[in-house]
């Protein structure tokens, strides 16, 4: 619950969350219908996307039963599901969303692989660009490294599109748009 009281009391209003949710939001296709935030929390994130974007179904994934009361709140669909093995059929979702998750695993590439499964063409993927001293990041990302953990985690049908960072003098971020060939 420390998390989740956490998150809501203010981390996400600092400028710098705002300022990459923004440009994932301008990320977003007019034609997407449906879209999952992987690892999306208490769905705070994605409240705001459907506030921008009301024409989308969201969901949220993430792997603590916490946020519920969140989802509800929000009128949010939302599954708890184990961290690795989402339960959707493969190509579910227009998009995949992933904010600042996969560097709290020790294998990302399995988490993007799950992503990819689930994703019929568009996925966004967003992590902080080195050190930033977060007591839980099991990985730190770089360029170079980000790009190859996505590369493992895609499978054959999909690429990158484009990789860039995001500057922020509070946190630097990367973000990822990965697509169909």
């Amino acid at each position: 619950m420390w998390m989740q009281k956490n998150y809501e009391d203010g981390w996400f209003f600092h400028n710098h969350a705002w300022h990459l949710l923004h440009e994932i939001i301008k990320l977003i296709p007019k034609d997407v219908n449906n879209m999952l935030d992987f690892g999306g929390g208490t769905g705070l994130a994605t409240a705001v996307i459907k506030a921008v974007c009301p024409y989308i179904s969201a969901t949220v994934a993430d792997i603590s039963e916490e946020n519920i009361n969140f989802w509800n709140k929000r009128k949010l669909n939302g599954v708890v599901f184990d961290g690795k093995t989402l339960p959707f059929k493969n190509n579910s979702f227009d998009l995949v969303i992933s904010s600042h998750v996969i560097e709290h695993s020790e294998i990302p590439e399995i988490l993007i692989s799950e992503m990819s499964r689930v994703c019929s063409d568009k996925i966004i993927i967003a992590v902080p660009d080195g050190d930033t001293h977060f007591f839980d990041h099991k990985i730190v990302f770089d360029r170079k490294n980000f790009i190859e953990k996505i590369n493992e985690g895609i499978g054959k049908e999909k690429e990158i599109k484009s990789c860039f960072p995001v500057y922020h003098p509070h946190i630097n971020n990367l973000v990822a748009v990965i697509g169909k060939k």
